[in-house]
């Protein structure tokens, strides 16, 4: 994600030659191209960007970054990309870095929070769920409507991941809390060694942004049907080169899809998990052959662990996208009926 600076050189060549764009309608979903770019501080003219130049006419959706490159920093230019984004009629996804907290965030941040701030671990997920909080305020600040969030997840040369991955885990857990509690989707990016290192090689159900890095589109796209870092579904590729980082949707998640009610499909967006409640918990105890009830409590997960061995898939309590499907219930993709790109993209 983070373009390196010996792209600077070539960009700024190429962005003194270019035009400014004209503003365009949206195009309607069945016409809009798959294919996008992402942008972020390396695009911006001040510092510490390198102007590198942004997506073109024709782009189907642009990826916002919403840091210089660490939590609590923005993005310098955000507010000229939303404007471009705009101007070429792209629709908008964002994302935001997770990171290692300093030790003065760590001391200011981590006492006060969802975990207790007295144990290493807790104070290490109330940082990670202040980064998820501050990323909901620059998106909510904006006024932009977007219903994912993107988690960059990869090593840094400043505030880089420790070696203890149970303490990285711990503040990428509290950043994804924070912004499903605000109500968006939440995904990662990362790759396969990176995010070996950082997490341990966690799984998580939750959507992925791959990158195939230098290997072009087609290696990108071959990246929708091969295996997840994580074990979630991808959902978006990326690959890169001197002066752009560019993306795809998933070429089967580009269609309008409409999908059958029932009891459980009604909920299948969810994620869920010790502490979730409502009426999607019964309908999942119900499935599960456990007395209805609103809470997921011990319980729950007990049967939903008892569910998931019994069905060979990772055995960790959580309802999301592999155990939905192993419930009978269609996959994450095709949860929401009407226009995919409703599910991941929104509006600048």
């Amino acid at each position: 994600m983070l373009l390196r600076k010996c792209r600077a050189l070539a960009a700024l060549l190429l962005a003194a030659a270019a035009t400014a764009a004209v503003a365009l309608p949206a195009a309607p979903a069945s016409a809009r191209s798959t294919s996008g770019g992402d942008v972020s501080w390396p695009q911006c003219t001040e510092h510490p960007g390198h102007g590198l130049p942004p997506p073109g006419k024709g782009t189907g959706f642009v990826v916002m970054g919403l840091t210089s490159g660490l939590p609590f920093t923005e993005n310098p230019c955000i507010d000229r990309q939303l404007a471009h984004t705009r101007a070429i009629g792209a629709r908008l996804a964002v994302y935001t870095f997770a990171a290692m907290p300093t030790p003065v965030q760590l001391r200011e941040l981590g006492p006060s929070g969802p975990y207790d701030g007295g144990t290493r671990l807790g104070a290490l997920g109330n940082v990670g769920y202040a980064q998820g909080a501050w990323a909901v305020s620059v998106v909510r600040g904006r006024g932009v409507q977007v219903p994912v969030v993107w988690l960059d997840v990869e090593h840094r040369k400043v505030q880089d991941w420790a070696h203890d991955t149970a303490a990285n885990r711990a503040v990428l857990l509290g950043a994804v809390r924070a912004l499903q509690e605000a109500g968006f989707g939440v995904g990662f990016y990362s790759y396969a060694y990176g995010w070996r290192e950082i997490t341990g090689g966690m799984r998580s159900e939750l959507p992925v942004w791959a990158t195939a890095g230098r290997r072009g589109r087609a290696g990108a796209l071959a990246m929708c049907h091969q295996a997840s870092f994580s074990g979630g579904p991808v959902v978006l590729t990326q690959w890169y080169d001197d002066v752009r980082d560019s993306d795809a949707l998933c070429p089967t998640l580009a269609r309008p899809v409409s999908v059958e009610s029932d009891d459980l499909r009604t909920y299948a967006g969810l994620v869920l998990k010790r502490g979730s409640h409502g009426p999607a918990v019964a309908a999942l105890r119900r499935r599960l052959g456990i007395a209805p009830a609103p809470q997921f409590s011990r319980a729950t997960a007990l049967a939903v662990r008892r569910f998931q061995r019994a069905h060979h898939l990772a055995v960790d309590g959580v309802v999301g996208p592999v155990t939905w499907r192993a419930l009978g219930v269609a996959p994450l993709p095709v949860r929401v009926p009407g226009p995919v790109w409703d599910r991941w993209f929104g509006t600048p």
